[in-house]
């Protein structure tokens, strides 16, 4: 418990704050994150990049073990996957799409686990296996309205924001609820300043 009320607290800032989908800033680049070269850095030019999908898309993410591309498609409750080839531009060739019933909301790759996270709308985490495109656990996340996640591998921690203004961190090797935040809420008076 020493150092999780602390996580617990900067994630949900982090929640908070930042923004989701195709038009949030990227994160940090690592060899483990970063498309290949030829490829956009940011999610959404890989989005635009991309041939014509099935539905709306609202995440990008590229999978380094696989060389894929992943797309959440949340009208179509799939995530559709994109094969890169070898050429020194990159063409997404359509591979398959993974269903996620209920979901996908928010996606997050772990290549030192070789899983793919990502939020059903309602309560629930699921965890698929990258090699596979195979949904292998699902657990209660504690939320009313699932909304971004972010894997800590080195911990086998999974932190999970709730639209209701909670931060949630997973236990990915024990697939249960190791610690529940509640943002702190802050009154605000006749003016708007906070009290």
């Amino acid at each position: 418990m020493h150092a999780l009320p602390r996580l617990l607290m900067c994630m949900i800032i982090v929640v908070s704050l930042a923004g989701c989908g195709p038009t949030a800033s990227a994160p940090t680049r690592t060899a483990a994150t970063a498309p290949p070269l030829g490829l956009p850095a940011t999610p959404l030019a890989l989005a635009t990049a991309l041939p014509q999908t099935v539905a709306p898309t609202t995440y990008v993410r590229y999978v380094a073990p696989t060389n894929e591309l992943w797309v959440t498609e949340p009208d179509q409750e799939q995530i559709e996957v994109f094969t890169l080839s070898d050429a020194q531009k990159p063409v997404p060739v359509r591979a398959s799409a993974i269903t996620v019933k209920g979901g996908p909301e928010s996606l997050a790759i772990d290549p030192q686990r070789q899983r793919a996270y990502t939020h059903l709308w309602a309560g629930a985490t699921v965890a698929i296996d990258l090699k596979n495109r195979t949904l292998v656990a699902q657990w209660p996340n504690g939320c009313g309205g699932s909304r971004g996640i972010a894997p800590d591998s080195a911990h086998g921690w999974l932190f999970a924001g709730c639209a209701e203004g909670v931060g949630v961190v997973l236990d990915i090797g024990r697939n249960l609820i190791r610690a529940r935040q509640q943002r702190e809420r802050r009154e605000r008076g006749a003016r708007g300043d906070r009290m």
